[in-house]
């Protein structure tokens, strides 16, 4: 069964994998732009839910910030 969540629903520290990204072909071709394909691992560093939420993908060192508009658009099934 899948559980997959809205990224800007996941807490600090969390990891998951991207299941999928929702929206429009502007909001997909960005998100892919900065490397969030389906299959990769990404790590939640710091979500307060009221501001960006920084994120890791795979084992990057890179951190990204992301607004909660487009992390409402990205699928994560949690580890």
């Amino acid at each position: 069964m899948n559980k997959s969540v809205y990224l800007s629903l996941m807490n600090s520290g969390q990891k998951g994998t991207i299941q999928a990204i929702d929206g429009g072909e502007r909001a997909h071709a960005r998100l892919l732009d900065i490397g969030f394909y389906e299959g990769e691992t990404i790590t939640i560093i710091e979500n307060s839910f009221n501001g960006p939420i920084i994120v890791r993908l795979g084992s990057a060192s890179n951190k990204i910030a992301l607004g909660m508009g487009l992390a409402q658009k990205i699928m994560v099934l949690p580890a």
